[in-house]
């Protein structure tokens, strides 16, 4: 193949990745704090790495969660989905199990770093949201789809 044909070819599939989600371009609103696309979040939720999301995961999720759930909130800003990591960092939040566990914990014992108070109670908000049953539910069903429909699981 000579090497037009085969620019041609890099150029479309990289066109049809972009399209399609696979990865995220570092000028969207979801490719600009570590980056971040559905395919790419499946694979941290599937393994349980809640502490290993960025910002632009959030920002993925909560897109997802609001999409399908009907979650009662807009689309997370950069400095939200920073302040959502940072609350999830210094609440010691690694696993889903440990989301879960902030569930049944009252609002005033969750930590919010002093970097963030100005975002305080919509960050309860979208923890008490994304932590729900229902909520993960919806998510996860969502996920499984996006990862059976591009042959990730």
């Amino acid at each position: 193949m000579n090497t037009r044909r085969m620019s041609v070819l890099v150029t479309c599939g990289l066109c049809l990745l972009a399209l399609t989600g696979c990865f995220a371009l570092p000028w969207t609103r979801t490719g600009n704090q570590g980056g971040s696309t559905p395919i790419s979040l499946l694979g941290k939720l599937a393994s349980g790495r809640i502490g290993d999301l960025n910002p632009d995961d959030v920002q993925v999720m909560t897109d997802v969660v609001r999409d399908v759930a009907n979650a009662p909130f807009d689309a997370v800003s950069d400095d939200l989905a920073a302040a959502i990591v940072e609350t999830i960092d210094a609440n010691g939040i690694d696993t889903l199990d440990d989301l879960q566990a902030l569930e049944g914990k009252d609002p005033e014992d969750i930590v919010i770093p002093d970097s963030v108070l100005e975002n305080e109670e919509e960050i309860r908000e979208i923890i008490a949201t994304l932590a729900s049953p229902e909520t993960q539910q919806a998510m996860h069903q969502e996920l499984q789809n996006l990862g059976q429909q591009f042959g990730v699981l």
